[in-house]
């Protein structure tokens, strides 16, 4: 089967691009799918040729590429599905709303009425979408992302600083929460607290104000910004040094960041926006909300507690293989592609 992968490939695009080409390394060595890869933010002219492509996969919607794509498909009879990354959470369609909501209108026939099928990473998205008034039904399946489990039995290396070591990493944009981590810190150099964070990520015109708001309140000892990692065991290796992930966002679909600081045995402080809703039962982190004085005291609430990176580190990695190992995932992601390529839904996969 030859499957054509449609998006955001710059590096800095984060979830979708990381999901693309796990995707395609993953099936490149079953040999069961042969992937092809086209970039919509490509300089270049994109090449629309779909000669053999059984099925295509986009993994971006506000693209007029796109469109032109679905056209293709459609004249060449090629089933297409979507995978929304949560673009169409409420939240995200708040963002230049009345333009998506236009574009929506204007191409609803191929977005949704054509389309094969809907991919949403959860629960959750799937019925934010449905709110939308769309028929989705019969056309959907959840499937979480996935990623790599690597069990390697090494210790994480020791720090030369002490105290409690934050880190993220990801895009800097506003819906992150990341603003919130300010006045967190504030509170921490207050009270000369030993929490420390390294933020790492791409250049963009939010890390420059992020950059800024660090420098007015001279923070530099406590947060240092850090430059992008894209190479698997340099992140993996930032990550185990770590303490603790942090992420205090507004809406995350289903973040790929957190699936590799937990199968890296780092356990995680995230927002109940982040839909990860049983950390704290299953002992792999913390839950907190946009309250930077509430944020600092679950901090606070982590210093007490000895040896709390060792005790989670277990629970983290045992999570991580039973819910979002790639190999388990990837086994429905195949049944559902075949399906669609021969026009019959026979599986219970479907919504």
């Amino acid at each position: 089967m030859k499957v054509l992968l449609v998006g955001d490939l710059r590096l800095e695009s984060g979830g979708p691009k990381s999901v693309m080409t796990t995707l395609k390394e993953k099936f490149d060595q079953t040999k069961k799918i042969k992937f092809l890869l086209r970039d919509t933010r490509s300089k270049n002219r994109i090449e629309y040729d779909l000669s053999d492509v059984d099925v295509i996969h986009f993994h971006e919607i506000w693209n007029f590429r796109i469109i032109k794509l679905i056209s293709l498909a459609e004249r060449h009879g090629i089933p297409y599905l979507f995978t929304f990354h949560g673009v169409l959470n409420s939240w995200s369609l708040k963002r230049h709303k009345l333009l998506k909501l236009i574009f929506l209108s204007f191409f609803k026939k191929k977005l949704f009425l054509n389309a094969s099928a809907f991919h949403f990473l959860n629960q959750n998205e799937y019925n934010e979408a449905s709110l939308l008034g769309f028929n989705l039904k019969n056309k959907s399946f959840i499937l979480p992302n996935g990623i790599e489990i690597i069990n390697d039995k090494e210790e994480d290396n020791p720090r030369v600083k002490k105290g409690l070591k934050l880190i993220y990493i990801g895009r800097f944009h506003p819906k992150k929460g990341l603003m919130k981590l300010i006045d967190t810190f504030k509170i921490v150099k207050k009270n000369q607290n030993s929490i420390y964070m390294d933020v790492i990520g791409p250049d963009s015109n939010y890390k420059k104000i992020f950059q800024k708001e660090i420098l007015n309140n001279s923070l530099q000892n406590y947060i240092t910004l850090k430059d992008p990692i894209y190479e698997f065991k340099k992140k993996r290796n930032a990550i185990k040094l770590s303490d603790f992930f942090i992420l205090p966002s507004f809406d995350e679909a289903d973040s790929m960041a957190i699936k590799e600081s937990l199968s890296a045995g780092t356990p995680v402080i995230i927002t109940k926006e982040c839909k990860f809703y049983d950390v704290e039962e299953n002992k792999i982190g913390f839950h907190i909300n946009h309250n930077s004085k509430e944020i600092y005291e679950t901090l606070m609430k982590i210093m007490k507690i000895k040896n709390i990176k060792k005790e989670y580190k277990k629970n983290c990695i045992n999570f991580s293989e039973e819910n979002f190992e790639i190999n388990k995932l990837a086994n429905k992601y195949f049944e559902n592609l075949t399906e669609m390529a021969a026009g019959v839904k026979y599986s219970d996969n479907w919504q």
